[in-house]
């Protein structure tokens, strides 16, 4: 073989152990981009795959899941979002909402929310309907954080960190859970956006081309998209994608004053639109709007009604044992991700700047609310991401045991987080059973009705009920909320139907119309309380005695207004289990500022056996009013039966707790003085 064939392109080299046949350079450099983008693929599969896997279970059960072959939402605020899609698609969309919020009607977003229109578009190019596309988008839209993943990682890391970091975004199990099947609401892409801005404005200050001001524009309307997501909170969406290009210009210096004119240019239009849709006045909103959502999230007190952030799950502290859970399912793993992110920082102390906001929000879950959790997935995926880059660049380097190494700490990293989402039970907040009776409102009500029911069920009942509600997610402040709870809370069902009759014609306006007019809020409160539990005679001899007396028929006809709105109070087995909550707020007490947590249980499956009744883990005496409620051991102070032989009973245990018992229904309810001679108490156990 002479030199010639050796170095001909067209010619086949000798084969033997130490020339493979395809050449090197062009096997390596193909063969890494095809090992990269199937690592990628799989990534999304598995991202899919866990936020799907309790769609089986769904189908198994239908009873827990499926109204009449269509899937209900998981999260309760979802039917906002739903609503909307569902009146772009009926073309009934209008610039006021009728049925939220009665009377104040607020009104609705302009331009509709992105997610209610990418619902209502897929929904009528495909033949799903738009409850199933509710339930399964919020899945491919979760794992889209992987992209943004990956830009961080491999900037910070290469490509191993890259793909390490996205597959370990992807299985962190409070993200999974709110992006996963049937969280049709924000958290699906709202990481994803704020994370995504942050790495475009990252590219922009550290790319020394032209592509910068691509990078820039991209942040930019990554900005005005997550604005466009993000509805309800347009200041604090602004604050996050913005945030960075601050950081970015402390390190941007152009050298020709053209390219400070790429700048202007871009961020001047970024800005026109941005006022032309929020309005001229949107800056100063900014701190309004920071100064609200603090006082929020960190539960301070808020004049004179207690701040409703107390009260919700999502944004209370969790103890740090739940916290590693649902973050990343191991201490030991937060415990490196946190090593990895200090690695980070100081390996890359300027561009690890713009982790602030990521990572920060992360910091938020730790100080104030799990909700914030959801930012945890991106900050613990890049502490354990790059700690495993550097494992692997040993193992480049030349330690062989370290390419073993560094992947399986990944692995191992994302392996408890899979499971454990893989082993959760996932079903809907609502069940089918409550679905079916807000269904029936929309069939028997009259169209004017308004429900009067826990906030919880505003924005379902304006769907499945297409009736209108006075408090949902959106507007469920203290005061509201109190006034919310305040008819079931009360032992007068005079004062319940009479709160809510006076509440649907004037609202929170004239509530504050009274308050004004007899000079003192709290005393305010005191007598319209008094007023509507006494009825209209009563409270007009009672305003004589007060400011109001000049103007008694006035304010008895506010107070008693002659409307012909019905109004309908729905009860439901769910507010048995939070009226811990629902209690304390309705019986909210402005001069002493505190409400009344009652004592209340209800046991399901009572049967009567041998002068005892009997459930699992429960046991009642009736002969000595002795009462073994799992580790509880209580005595009772009376005993009431609703139907059966049984009888009454009183045990003259003036500390005791009161037992209703519904041998029908076989459900007993346990309480203290406050709850048992509640309006919910005699309507829904009686």
């Amino acid at each position: 073989m002479n030199s010639d064939e050796t170095t001909s392109p067209d010619s086949e080299p000798t084969q033997d152990w130490r020339s493979p046949r395809v050449k090197p350079g062009l096997w390596t450099h193909n063969g890494k981009r095809m090992i990269k983008f199937l690592s990628f693929v799989l990534i999304i599969m598995v991202g899919l795959l866990l936020r799907l896997d309790s769609l089986m279970d769904w189908i198994e059960q239908p009873d827990l899941a499926l109204y009449y072959g269509e899937p209900i939402l998981t999260t309760f605020d979802g039917y906002y979002y739903l609503t909307l899609a569902r009146d772009l698609m009926e073309g009934s969309y209008a610039a006021v909402d009728q049925m939220r919020a009665v009377p104040d009607s607020p009104v609705r977003p302009m331009p509709p929310p992105l997610m209610s229109i990418l619902a209502a578009a897929v929904a009528t190019l495909t033949p799903l309907s738009l409850n199933w596309v509710a339930v399964l988008m919020p899945a491919f839209l979760g794992v889209l954080l992987a992209f943004p993943m990956y830009g961080f990682g491999k900037h910070f890391g290469g490509v191993f960190m890259g793909l390490s970091t996205a597959l370990i975004s992807l299985v962190s199990p409070y993200y999974v859970l709110r992006s996963g099947l049937g969280w049709f609401d924000t958290d699906c892409l709202l990481v994803t956006l704020v994370v995504s801005a942050n790495w475009f404005l990252l590219k922009f200050a550290v790319e020394e081309n032209l592509r910068r001001y691509g990078w820039l524009a991209a942040g930019f309307l990554t900005s005005l998209m997550t604005l466009w997501w993000w509805d309800q909170t347009p200041e604090i969406a602004v604050i996050l994608t913005i945030a960075p290009l601050a950081i970015a210009l402390l390190f941007y210096r152009p050298s020709a004053g053209w390219r400070w004119r790429w700048l202007g240019s871009i961020g001047l239009t970024y800005l026109a639109v941005l006022l032309l849709w929020q309005g001229w006045r949107f800056p100063l909103e900014v701190f309004q709007s920071v100064f609200a959502q603090f006082h929020y999230v960190s539960k301070q007190p808020t004049g004179l009604f207690p701040n409703i952030g107390i009260t919700i799950s999502e944004q209370s502290k969790m103890p740090l044992s739940e916290l590693v859970n649902a973050a990343i399912g191991n201490s030991l793993i937060l415990l490196l991700a946190v090593i990895g992110l200090i690695w980070l920082v100081l390996k890359n102390p300027r561009d690890a700047l713009f982790l602030a906001v990521p990572v920060g929000l992360a910091a938020m879950a730790i100080l104030f609310a799990g909700r914030f959790l959801i930012y945890v997935a991106p900050a613990v995926a890049l502490g354990v991401g790059f700690l495993a880059s550097r494992i692997w660049q040993l193992g480049t380097g030349g330690k062989p045991l370290m390419l073993f190494l560094a992947p399986v700490l990944v692995l191992a990293s994302a392996l408890p987080g899979y499971q454990l989402m893989l082993q959760a039970a996932r079903f809907p907040h609502e069940s089918p059973a409550i679905i079916e009776g807000m269904d029936y409102f929309s069939r028997h009500l009259e169209k004017d009705a308004v429900v009067w029911a826990w906030w919880d069920h505003g924005y379902p009942l304006n769907y499945w009920a297409r009736r209108a509600t006075v408090n949902d997610g959106q507007v469920h402040g203290g005061e509201r909320s109190v006034y919310n709870g305040l008819p079931l809370v009360t032992g007068s069902e005079r004062l319940s139907s009479n709160f809510m009759q006076f509440y649907v014609t004037h609202g929170l306006k004239g509530t504050k119309a009274f308050y004004n007019a007899v000079g003192n809020p709290k005393l305010g409160y005191e007598l319209l309380l008094k007023a509507l539990y006494l009825g209209p005679e009563g409270a007009g001899e009672m305003l004589l005695n007060t400011v109001l007396a000049k103007d008694k028929e006035k304010w008895l006809r506010f107070l008693f207004p002659s409307t012909e709105r019905p109004v309908y109070l729905f009860l439901d087995w769910r507010l048995t289990q939070i009226s811990y909550w629902w209690y304390w707020l309705g019986s909210w007490d402005n001069a002493q500022q505190l409400g009344v947590h009652p004592y209340h249980r209800t046991v399901l499956g009572v049967t009567a056996q041998d002068g005892k009744l009997v459930a699992a883990g429960f046991e009642l005496d009736l002969d000595q009013g002795d009462l073994q409620l799992g580790n509880e051991t209580l005595t009772v102070k009376s005993f009431r039966a609703l139907g059966g032989s049984l009888k009454p009973r009183d045990y003259q245990n003036e500390n005791g707790v009161n037992v209703d018992y519904s041998s029908q229904k076989a459900m007993l309810v346990i309480s203290d003085g406050y709850f048992s001679g509640s309006v919910f108490n005699q309507l829904f156990t009686y």
